[in-house]
């Protein structure tokens, strides 16, 4: 059998599995309760209320930020948050699966994507990538950070985009703090046939966007809010009708 047969067999295979994958993504699509959370906020900020959850009151009851803050920008476009967050999940999930599949083939010239694939043929992976939340969105970014991270040969200019991504995740999450400090004694660890030199020079390049971005997003949260640690339950839901429930999960004050 020719190469180029069994080439067009994988494309074909691969091409199958990715319709597969996606039409049975699709078919469970659904929005999480704790969506509408960020959806109320998000709405807020289009009002020009800032982050809140209802107007005059700055209680941070969200913990994705930048999901958060995607979802305002589609709003301000005129993109519903039930549409964006199904869109930008999706997106993600399939970048993410690109991004492991690109991993693969370079790692490996028989080139079997089995991260690739399992990502795309796990039904939890499917079900949240249109559950409304942020969760392909923080697995591609933390999945990305840490493989640019490990690239090699290493690279200060690699290492800056990784911290980057790196900062990004716990932007999106707050336990994409744990990938970074990973990445970090990885850069170290991995890179042990470099000089002390060079590897300080990783480490570095990898750390300065993580301490500057850290540090912006610290005193981001001070000015935009009293307290970086209250959390209030039990507001008024949001105005966007559930899917799930059929009924207006609000109405509220501001």
């Amino acid at each position: 059998m020719s190469r180029r047969v069994v080439l067009g067999a994988s494309a074909l295979l691969a091409a199958a599995t990715i319709v597969l994958g996606v039409m049975r993504a699709f078919s469970a699509a659904w929005l999480s309760d704790d969506s509408f959370i960020s959806f109320r906020y998000a709405q807020q900020l289009v009002h020009g209320n800032g982050l809140v959850y209802n107007a005059g009151e700055r209680v941070e009851a969200y913990t994705n930020l930048l999901w958060t803050l995607l979802l305002a920008a589609a709003m301000r476009i005129g993109i519903r948050p039930e549409i964006s967050a199904h869109v930008l999940g999706l997106g993600f999930w399939l970048a993410l699966i690109g991004l492991l599949a690109l991993a693969s083939y370079r790692r490996d010239l028989s080139f079997a994507p089995l991260a690739a694939a399992l990502v795309l043929l796990m039904e939890d992976y499917q079900t949240w990538a249109t559950g409304g939340l942020e969760t392909s969105m923080f697995a591609f970014l933390s999945v990305a950070g840490l493989l640019l991270a490990s690239a090699s040969p290493a690279r200060p200019s690699r290492m800056l985009l990784a911290g980057l991504l790196l900062l990004a995740a716990p932007g999106t999450r707050p336990d994409g703090v744990i990938f970074a400090a990973v990445a970090g004694a990885g850069v170290w660890l991995v890179n042990q046939n470099a000089s002390l030199r060079a590897r300080l020079a990783l480490a570095a390049a990898l750390a300065a966007p993580l301490i500057l971005g850290g540090a912006v997003l610290a005193a981001f949260k001070l000015l935009c809010r009293r307290s970086t640690l209250t959390t209030r339950k039990g507001c008024s839901m949001s105005i966007f009708p559930s899917r799930r429930t059929g009924s207006s999960a609000l109405s509220s004050s501001g």
